[in-house]
Order: structure tokens, then sequence, then C-alpha cells
């Protein structure tokens, strides 16, 4: 057993309460909603009575969409605007006439496609040069195939006050990233559930906590035609005079180092690299040495075209819900987002075999381009298609869902035999809110939570967020968050395919019961 120092204590003591604050202030902005919240939920309570019953309609077999989410996923990757991305759109543009919809269209947008195509992190000490594991940060600067190099110097958490009175020209900027931990225990407990808690199990408890893994606090995503963040450990390195950048994913679980973020549409001026948490403990103190380093990141970044694939399926009114996930994804994509597409394609097949006139509103069904290209596609659909925008009530929003919840086990992703935690984000209107509780009540998925829609942030996380920020509309935004999410370990393993039924009931009964809402009581609120 080590037994630290006097200075030693105290830096951990510090860290500890640094720690504590840090998720205190989480905790205390996230609880700022709970007096709306609880005045939501008593109104929907009141609704909850006289809410009609979803027709019970023929689903999909768990079998049939597990078999679509390996046609996406038959491919390494489905990046925005690449021969694999446009091979998926036209998976589902084929599925989607299979299934008979209207109107089957491909959207395009216009996006600069970048690509790498080779990178490494070489270190040199005592005369020799090892590769270091690493993974590139998507949209910064390619070198040349001799690459920057640089002695490294560490600088913390890259905070502005750790830029502060250092000379970078020349350097290799090391930092370590964190995630904000979201105390998802404490807040469920403190808030009596949400507006709704479906936890069979009985997994949440107070100690429950959650690493937010698309969210860095200190290397945010960025807009084009604005000023970097101020808190961007990445833009003050660079305006310091950096060569290069190593960010260590310090408290991402696991040691993986295929984080595809910030997944934003800005060009980025700097070559940077991302290093697992496990494998940064070894690169911090080679860093603290000041050893040289080489960052080699090359690829090609060119114009290029994405494309929203989308269907429409009519009904009596032409009153519309519309039904969305994304089909991009950096990797495999098996829960990202090829889950949250087997919903969509489940509830097209599904509502495609009701009659017309069985059917009180029409049905939009989108699969969104560009996620990871600062969820471009819920934007420009608002924008090329306002007369569809304009009847549209509610958009239902899947991502992510069936996925298998995984913890870090000495650096290595462990099956837990759960489900990753699955936040139901709900605009405040009680209706939406009641339809909600009583389809998790009869359906009971593992580990759902319904939630304020600004409950992590002003706009939700996800397309459905983007639907709100442009569109203006209502939303049901039900997204999953498991730890794989944006790494290469998102694969088919990570599915839970006898839960695909389970969320493909949900979404139905959603809808069917957002099918006999009279649209005077889907008043959009922000």
């Amino acid at each position: 057993m080590k037994i630290m120092s006097a200075e030693e204590n105290k830096g951990t003591s510090k860290k500890k309460r640094k720690d504590l604050t840090g998720k205190l202030q989480i905790t205390i902005h996230n609880l700022k909603s709970v007096p709306k919240l609880i005045s939501i939920r008593k109104k929907a309570k009141k609704v909850l009575p006289n809410l009609p019953d979803a027709e019970v309609i023929e689903l999909p077999d768990s079998e049939t969409m597990f078999s679509w989410i390996e046609d996406l996923c038959s491919t390494p990757h489905r990046r925005p605007g690449t021969p694999e991305g446009h091979q998926a759109e036209d998976y589902l543009v084929k599925k989607l006439n299979e299934l008979g919809l209207e109107n089957v269209t491909k959207d395009p947008i216009n996006i600069t496609v970048w690509d790498a195509t080779n990178w490494k992190l070489l270190i040199e000490e005592n005369g020799t040069t090892q590769e270091f594991p690493c993974f590139y940060v998507p949209r910064t600067e390619f070198t040349g195939p001799k690459g920057v190099s640089g002695k490294m110097i560490y600088l913390g958490e890259g905070t502005p006050k750790d830029f502060k009175k250092v000379s970078l020209k020349d350097r290799i900027v090391v930092v370590d990233t964190l995630l904000p931990v979201l105390p998802s225990g404490m807040m469920v407990k403190l808030s009596k559930g949400g507006y709704y808690l479906s936890d069979p199990e009985d997994v949440f408890k107070w100690g429950t906590k959650h690493e937010l893994i698309f969210v860095r606090k200190n290397f945010p995503r960025e807009r084009e035609n604005e000023p970097p963040s101020p808190r961007s450990a990445y833009f003050n390195a660079f305006k310091n005079g950096a060569a290069g950048m190593i960010l260590i994913l310090k408290n991402h679980p696991s040691n993986t180092n295929s984080h595809y973020g910030p997944y934003d549409r800005v060009m980025k001026p700097m070559p940077a690299l991302w290093v697992g948490q496990y494998d940064g403990n070894k690169l911090r103190e080679m860093a603290k040495k000041e050893l040289k380093a080489t960052i080699i990141l090359e690829g090609t970044q060119k114009p290029g075209v994405t494309h929203n694939v989308w269907g429409y399926l009519p009904g009596i009114s032409e009153e519309t819900l519309l039904i969305s996930s994304h089909h991009d994804s950096p990797f495999t994509g098996a829960t990202e987002d090829g889950t949250g597409i087997s919903m969509v394609l489940s509830q097209a097949w599904a509502w495609s075999r009701i009659p017309k006139e069985k059917r009180p509103k029409s049905l939009l069904f989108v699969c969104d381009a560009g996620h990871f290209y600062e969820a471009v596609g819920p934007e420009y659909f608002v924008k090329q298609h306002p007369e569809l925008i304009e009847k549209t009530l509610v958009n239902v929003n899947l991502e992510h869902l069936a996925a298998k919840e995984v913890v870090d086990n000495d650096g290595e992703f462990e099956f837990t035999g759960s489900l990753a935690i699955t936040l139901a984000y709900i605009t405040a209107n009680e209706y939406l809110v009641s339809i909600a509780m009583k389809t998790l009540d009869k359906n009971k998925p593992k580990q759902v939570c319904a939630v304020p829609f600004n409950l992590t942030g002003s706009v939700a996380p996800g397309d459905g967020g983007r639907y709100y920020q442009f569109g203006g509309m209502n939303v049901i935004n039900m997204i999953s968050m498991p730890y794989y999410l944006l790494t290469a370990e998102d694969t088919l393993d990570k599915v839970d395919k006898n839960e695909l039924s389970v969320f493909a009931r949900t979404a139905s009964d959603i809808i069917g019961t957002l099918m006999s809402i009279d649209k005077e009581k889907l008043t959009f609120m922000r």
C-alpha cells in the first residue's frame, strides 16, 4: 500500500473537491427544471385517464429488425459523403419504396468530405522511437508524410488559466479531456422519477451516474462563422503557437481511443490525436519529461454531398407526425444508429399495412443525413421542406435504442446484462408527457426515464433537438447513451436483439396515441 506524502494527499483532496464541485454544479443546473417538471407531471396525470388507447398493430419481429441493422452495418462506416455513406442511402431508398411509402426522395446536402487515411503518434525516448496507440481527431489539419514534431508539454485539463505565460511555439500540447458526469441516480430520485421512470430491474440508485461521452468539457463543438469557444483547449493551444495536440480521454470508460468527436462541421487548423484513458497515464508521464513527439495525419478534403432519405404515408388528415433517426455513422454503428434506423423502418413497415382510413394523421419518415456533420440533416430538411414542417405536429426521434449496457473493466468494455440508460426528452406539453407515461408503463422498457427537453442543455441531444431548434415543433426524443457510442467498439454484438421489439412497440404506441390527439392539444411550447 502506497502512503501518500502530505503534499500528494493535499493534491488528491483538492482534486476530489473539484470533482465533487463539478458534479454538484451539474446537479444544481439540471434540478432548476424540477419545479416546472413537477407542474407538467401533475397536468399530465390529470390528462392520463382520458387518453385514448393506441391500436395494437402488427410489427416486424426482432429478427427482421436485426437483419436491417446487419444490412446497414455491412460497411466499416457510413460517414457523410463517402461511398459507404451513399451505399446506406441507396439501401434506405430501396427499403422505403419496398414498404410502400410515397414520394420516396433523396435530398442532397453539400458538405466538405474530410477523410483520414494515415495517422500515427511517434515518441522518441533514449534514442529509440516508438509508435504510440492513438486515433485522429476529425476535421483537424492534415500533415505531410513526415508529420509535425516538437517537444511535448503537459497542460493538465487545458483550462484558459493553464495556457497563460506558457510558450507553445513548435510544441506538441498534451491535455486531459474530461467528460461531464451526469448524476442520473440522484436526479431521478430527487425528481421522483422525472416525468416517468421505467426501471423494471431497479437499476437506478442514488449513486448511479453516467459519463456523457458526447460532451467534452474543454473541447466543445464549434459553429461555423463564430469565434471559437474560450474554453476550447484545442483553439487556445493553436492560438498560442502549438504545432499539434494530443488529447487524453481521461475519464472515458475503457481504453478506447477511437472517439469520433467533436463532430461539428468546422475544419480545424492544427493536427490532433486522441489517446485512451489507460494509455494516457503513460503518455502523461512522457509529456512531463518533454519527450519529442511526431504527429502524422494524412488524408483528403474535398467537396461532396450527403442525402436525407425520406418517404410519406398519407392519412385522413394532412396533420403530420415525423418519425426520424440518422443513417450515418463514424464506424460500424450498430447502435449509432443502426438500431434507430431499424425503429424508423419498423414503424414504416407497420403503419404502411394499416389502411389509410384508419390513419387519422399522415406520417413522414426521415432517415437524416450528416449527424456527424453537426446534425445537418434536420436543419436542411426544415429549410428544404417548409410545407411539410408546417403540417408537422410532433417529431418522434429514435436513436441508439436496445443498446446493451457496458462498464469499464480494466480498460475493456464489459456487458452488465442490462441496457444502457435511455432518456426520453419531451417538450413541455402535458399530453406528450402523459402519452410517454402511459406507453412506458405498458411496455416497461429497461432503464428509460422521461425527462424535460432541457435537462442536459438548452437543446436536447440527437436529431430531435435539431427539429426542435430549427423546426419549432414538439418532440419526443428517445436517445440511449452507451459508452461505446462514438467508438469503433459499436459493433453488432452491442445490440440486444430481444429488446428491439420492446422499443418498436413503445414507439408504435406513442405514434398510435398521437394519431388520436387533437391538434389543439399539441401546442408547441418552448
